[in-house]
């Protein structure tokens, strides 16, 4: 069994990505605005939108974090890095391939999240 079927973790991914789809679909209108833009934001924007996404659950669709997890796997990382880790749903997928990695070969590994929004680090 690889670990995106513990019953544990399915259940908790499951849980994370329906919180996502919802809230994705509440922050359509504010993506439709900003492609409207032709310009680069200003600083000034800029600045707002980090604002506006700092506590937002930024994650991966689930088919997209499922690729990362199958490639991971592919390649039996054993040091893994992801850089922007919001909540931690992708960090999930990353976590489980290195876990089936190091179930296959008894050889150890890390995954390391990097996460420029405290908040959303110690969440």
């Amino acid at each position: 069994m690889d670990s995106l079927r513990d019953p544990a973790l399915a259940s908790l991914l499951d849980r994370l990505h329906r919180e996502s789809d919802v809230q994705l679909e509440t922050m359509r209108p504010y993506y439709a605005a900003r492609e409207r833009r032709k310009a680069p934001p200003t600083a000034e924007e800029a600045a707002q939108i980090k604002e506006f996404l700092s506590d937002k659950l930024v994650a991966l669709d689930r088919d997209k974090a499922e690729f990362c997890y199958q490639l991971c796997r592919a390649m039996n990382a054993r040091r893994i890095v992801e850089v922007g880790t919001s909540y931690g749903v992708s960090t999930l997928y990353l976590a489980a391939a290195l876990r089936d990695n190091v179930r296959a070969t008894s050889r150890g590994g890390i995954v390391i999240g990097t996460e420029y929004e405290p908040g959303k680090a110690r969440a």
